[in-house]
C-alpha cells in the first residue's frame, strides 16, 4: 500500500476548499432534481421495489428522517439490479409509526418494513442478523440519507462474485493508518483507499453500501451487543473489527472510492459529521480494538 505521504488523508479532504465547492454544488443543485424525480416515482411506480439479486438490503431510519428515507429506498429500486427484499428497521413502537405517502406506496411493492429494539445505527444491519441464525443469505447494508446510482447493487453483486462470495465488498474505504508507536493513528489521519486488493486495514464506510457473506452475517450474529460497549455509535468500527477477528477479507469494488451525494436535508445532523470532526470515532476505535487486532493490521 503507498505511504500516507503519498496520499491525501482525511483531513486534508475535509478541509480542502474544492472538496467544499464540490458538495455545495451537489447538495443546491444535484439532489433536490434526483430527490424530486425519485419522490414522484415513488408515488407513480407499479412496479416492485424488490428484484432477483439474491441479496438482502437492509437499512434504518429514525425521527425526521424518516420523512425522507423513501427516497434513499427509490433510489436502490430504480437500479439496474434489485435485490430480492429490502427491508426498514424502525426502532419505534409499530402502534405509533404513521408511515408517508410514499413508503405506504412503496410498501405496496414489496417493502418490508420490521420493528426493533434501539441499536443506534447498529439497527440497520443487526436485527437482520439475529433473524438468520443459519446465515441464509448475502446482505447488503445501504444508509437512509443517500442517492444511490442505478448501477449501485450491480457493481457489489458482481465483484462480490468475483471474489468468490467470501469477501466484503464496499463501494468506498479507508486505509487505516498506524502511528510511531505502534497504536491506530487518528482517524483524520487514515488515507482514502486506492486499490481493490484486500486487506486487513482496509476499513469499509457504510454510507456508500456494502455487501456482506453470509459468514460475516453469522460472525455479527455471534458477537452480540458488545457494540453498545465499544462502538455504540460507530457501526463502521464493530464491522470492521468483528471482519478482522474473523478473518474475514475486505476489499473496495473499484480503484476509486465512491463518494454519494446526501438527499438534500439530511446531512445537517449526521452521525457521520459528529464521529468524523467531533473525534467520536477516535473515542470508540480505542475501547474498540486490542492490542492483538493492532498486531494483525500491522502484520497485514
Amino acid at each position: 500500500m503507498p505511504s500516507t505521504s503519498s496520499r491525501s488523508t482525511l483531513r486534508g479532504l475535509a478541509t480542502d476548499p474544492r472538496t467544499r465547492v464540490v458538495g455545495a454544488v451537489h447538495a443546491r443543485l444535484v439532489a433536490p432534481l434526483a430527490r424530486f424525480r425519485l419522490e414522484r416515482r415513488a408515488l407513480r411506480e407499479s412496479s416492485l421495489v424488490t428484484g432477483s439479486v439474491p441479496v438482502d438490503v437492509s437499512l434504518t431510519s429514525h425521527g425526521d428522517r424518516l420523512q425522507q428515507v423513501h427516497v434513499a429506498i427509490e433510489s436502490i429500486a430504480q437500479g439496474s439490479m434489485r435485490p430480492r427484499s429490502i427491508t426498514l428497521w424502525l426502532d419505534i413502537p409499530e402502534t405509533s409509526w404513521e408511515p408517508t405517502p410514499w413508503l405506504k406506496s412503496q410498501v405496496s411493492r414489496g417493502l418490508t418494513v420490521r420493528f426493533t429494539s434501539n441499536y443506534g445505527p447498529h439497527t440497520k444491519y443487526y436485527p437482520y442478523c439475529l433473524e438468520r441464525p443459519d446465515a441464509g443469505s448475502t446482505l447488503v447494508t445501504a444508509d437512509d440519507d443517500i442517492l444511490y446510482p442505478r448501477n449501485w447493487l450491480e457493481v457489489l453483486w458482481s465483484e462480490f462474485l468475483q471474489s468468490g462470495g467470501e469477501t466484503v465488498v464496499c463501494h468506498r474505504a479507508h486505509h487505516i493508518e498506524l502511528a510511531d508507536d505502534n497504536t491506530i493513528a487518528p482517524y483524520l489521519d487514515w488515507t482514502r483507499c486506492t486499490t481493490t486488493a484486500p486487506s486487513p486495514r482496509i476499513f469499509a464506510t457504510g454510507v456508500s453500501g456494502v455487501i456482506y457473506p453470509k459468514r460475516m452475517v453469522c460472525a455479527l450474529r455471534d458477537a452480540g451487543t458488545a457494540f453498545l460497549d465499544e462502538a455504540p455509535r460507530a457501526d463502521d468500527v464493530w464491522l470492521h473489527r468483528v471482519a478482522l477477528r474473523e478473518r474475514v477479507p475486505v476489499r473496495q469494488a473499484t480503484r476509486a472510492p465512491l463518494d454519494l451525494t446526501a438527499v438534500s436535508g439530511t446531512q445537517a445532523m449526521s452521525l457521520g459529521a459528529a464521529n468524523v470532526f467531533g473525534e467520536g470515532n477516535d473515542l470508540q476505535i480505542r475501547a474498540t480494538y486490542s492490542s492483538a487486532d493492532i498486531a494483525r493490521l500491522q502484520a497485514g
